[in-house]
């Protein structure tokens, strides 16, 4: 699921190149997928455009991905994808 998921993510990451939270969706997925040179790619375009808690995050999530397929699976699982998806459904009109 994880090859699938990284289509998606970055499609999306074209669309919002400015969007570090989005970035750092694949760069988390890619890792998960086997592919920490890509993720690394996207963790610095991440770093491009990070400000305050975003510029945190990026910090958090290489953290992660330093740490391996494990550790960013679930750091992608129980942290950032579902409170991304609440926040950008509150933010819908």
């Amino acid at each position: 699921r994880a090859d699938e998921s990284v289509v998606e993510f970055e499609l999306a990451a074209d669309l919002l190149p400015d969007d570090p939270v989005v970035q750092i969706l694949v760069a988390l997925t890619r890792t998960v997928a086997g592919d920490p040179d890509g993720a690394l790619e996207y963790l610095e375009r991440a770093r491009f455009s990070a400000e305050g808690p975003d510029a945190l995050l990026v910090d958090e999530a290489e953290e992660r991905i330093d740490d391996g397929i494990e550790a960013a699976g679930e750091f992608l699982r129980a942290g950032v994808a579902p409170t991304t998806f609440r926040e950008r459904l509150a933010e819908r009109p």
